[in-house]
């Protein structure tokens, strides 16, 4: 997954490192082999979806489908809008007060 990183633009590719890793460490003493299982089936369909979303230009994405966010709970559409905000800011910092950004 950090090697699929290195294809993104510098601000998701950190924002993606430090996520993946604080993920694993925080289960990193997971025993419940269930979880285990879970757990690296999400990351490696997630490394699937990383790769077939990049090509020799770098990562392209797609729009999130519909049904998925529907299965969303309300949490989970909360925690999308902020990453939504941030990443926005992050690409579009707002303007100042003479219309240039800071």
């Amino acid at each position: 997954i950090l090697r699929a990183h290195r294809r993104l633009p510098i601000d998701q590719r950190s924002l993606g490192d430090t996520y993946f890793k604080a993920e694993f460490r925080r289960h990193k003493d997971s025993t419940n082999p269930v979880h285990i299982m879970g757990f690296l089936a999400e990351w490696k369909r997630y490394l699937d979806m990383l790769e077939a979303q990049t090509d020799k230009d770098g990562f392209r994405g797609k729009p999130l489908d519909r049904t998925q966010f529907d299965k969303m709970t309300p949490d989970q559409v909360a925690q999308l809008y902020e990453v939504m905000k941030t990443t926005h800011q992050l690409w579009h910092p707002p303007l100042d007060s003479k219309g240039s950004s800071s």
